[in-house]
C-alpha cells in the first residue's frame, strides 16, 4: 500500500560524503524532515503543544537499498502503521525520482511526551484522531 504523505527533496551536496553519495546518516534527516513536514501539514505539532506536550524519537531504523548522489531528487514516503497507548510507528519509503526506484526504507517510533512531568503519556483523543486519519497497514517495498 502506497503511503498516505510524500515530501520531495533535492540532494545537496553537503549531503553527500567522501565516497560521493548521501552519507548514510543523512538518510534519518530525511525521514525526520518528512515527518516534521507531515506532522506540520496536519496540525498535529500545534495540537500536542495546545496540550503542553510534545514529541520524542524513541527508535529508528534503516534499510539502505541504493545509492542517492549530489543533484537526485527523491520523495519520501510517510506512513503511521501503528497507534499505541502513548507512542506511534511511522514507517518510510525513499524513492529516487528520476527511475522511481526504492532508495531505502525506515522506521520509527515516536512517544508523546509531558516535559512538565518528564514522562510519557496518552495519545491526547484530538492527536489520536489525525493519526487515525493518516494510518495505512505497510509502506515499505521488499
Amino acid at each position: 500500500m502506497p503511503p498516505k504523505f510524500s515530501h520531495r527533496i533535492e540532494v545537496r551536496f553537503r549531503d553527500c560524503d567522501a565516497m560521493g553519495h548521501v552519507n548514510n546518516a543523512v538518510y534519518f534527516t530525511y525521514f525526520e524532515q518528512a515527518r516534521i513536514v507531515l506532522a506540520d501539514t496536519l496540525g498535529l505539532r500545534r495540537s500536542l503543544e495546545q496540550a503542553g506536550l510534545g514529541l520524542i524519537l524513541a527508535h529508528a531504523s534503516c534499510d539502505y537499498k541504493a545509492q542517492v548522489v549530489f543533484g537526485d531528487v527523491v520523495d519520501v514516503g510517510v506512513a503511521v502503521t501503528a497507534i499505541g497507548r502513548s507512542s506511534f510507528t511511522g514507517e518510510y519509503e525513499i524513492r529516487r525520482v528520476k527511475d522511481d526506484s526504492v532508495v531505502a526504507t525506515g522506521k520509527s517510533v515516536q512517544v508523546v511526551f509531558d516535559y512538565t512531568d518528564g514522562k510519557t503519556t496518552v495519545i491526547p483523543d484530538v492527536f489520536r484522531e489525525k493519526l487515525e486519519s493518516i494510518q495505512t497497514e505497510t509502506v515499505v517495498s521488499s
